[in-house]
């Protein structure tokens, strides 16, 4: 009989921000079970789903999908202030009454046109842009 050892891989799977402490720990321990092929025990991922309170299986090629787009870029998370925000922006919608939702949607509109507008640290070659026209 094989033995299998469940890897709980919930916050690998969700985590959208650059992994630091226990969860970059956590990123790289996986990467070292996924680089195992021949070993026993049979090593399975799961991750969790709160709202049914149940853990589903997931398979190797999806985590393994979701580490190489962290590894993009040298490691580092590949998600920009843009995707941070939408993602943030879409978990908090459900605790806007809804007839306050046309407003937050433009105030959405307008947070990522205001980041799409100033050059993040990543593109240190762009140039500085002005708020304020030029009153000559």
């Amino acid at each position: 009989m094989t033995a299998i050892v469940w890897v709980n891989v919930t916050t690998l799977m969700s985590w959208v921000r650059p992994a630091v402490g226990v969860v970059r720990v956590e990123q790289e321990y996986v990467r070292w079970l996924l680089s195992q092929t021949h070993t026993e025990p049979t090593v399975k991922f799961v991750v969790f789903h709160p709202k049914k309170k149940a853990f589903y299986e997931v398979s190797a090629q999806s985590v393994q999908e979701k580490l190489a787009r962290r590894d993009v870029g040298g490691g580092a998370a590949t998600t920009t202030a843009e995707d941070r925000f939408k993602y943030f922006a879409k978990r908090l919608t459900r605790f806007i009454p809804p007839a306050f939702l046309p407003k937050a949607r433009d105030a959405g509109l307008m947070v990522i046109r205001t980041i799409r507008f100033f050059p993040g640290p990543s593109s240190p070659t762009a140039a500085p842009r002005c708020l304020v026209p030029s009153q000559n």
